[in-house]
């Protein structure tokens, strides 16, 4: 329906730059930029990145559960007693390509200790949100979090 109507009184032929056009981006690609921004140290876009996954429905939740999947897979790269080339390509499902590397990079950059003080501050604050005293929205609180995560790198 929406390819219809973008192609509505266009007598060209349809192309693939025309579906890319009117594909939705997915949730999950911007997750993973969020997930980037924290992974990088570049906490000025995390909110921006945070309001814009709120805006379309992401749950504070699926960011969590994101992030601790991503910080666990960073730490079995960076703890494999073989090295973290060795710890990416025992990963279930395997990683390839530039995927692989980026994961390498990153379990490098942040060390072992950093990643488990990422997976501790991300599982109290999932245990916060699912408190029954919790007030604060619980997108702010994931959004501080990420903050936090992004500056730890920088310490």
């Amino acid at each position: 329906e929406k390819l219809a109507l973008y192609k509505l009184n266009d007598e060209t032929s349809l192309t693939h730059q025309d579906i890319n056009k009117c594909i939705p981006i997915s949730n999950e690609a911007q997750i993973e930029e969020a997930l980037a921004a924290v992974l990088s140290g570049t906490h000025s876009k995390i909110s921006q990145i945070v309001s814009r996954l709120q805006s379309q429905g992401v749950t504070p939740v699926t960011l969590l559960i994101a992030a601790t999947n991503h910080f666990k897979i960073l730490f079995s790269i960076t703890t494999d007693p073989k090295g973290a080339s060795a710890g990416a390509v025992a990963l279930k499902p395997p990683v390839f390509g530039p995927r692989k590397e980026k994961l390498i990079n990153q379990a490098q950059k942040w060390g072992p200790e950093k990643i488990k003080g990422a997976i501790k501050t991300i599982t109290a604050t999932d245990l916060q949100l699912r408190s029954p005293n919790q007030q604060a929205p619980q997108m702010v609180l994931v959004e501080r979090l990420f903050i936090r995560l992004a500056m730890t790198l920088n310490n």
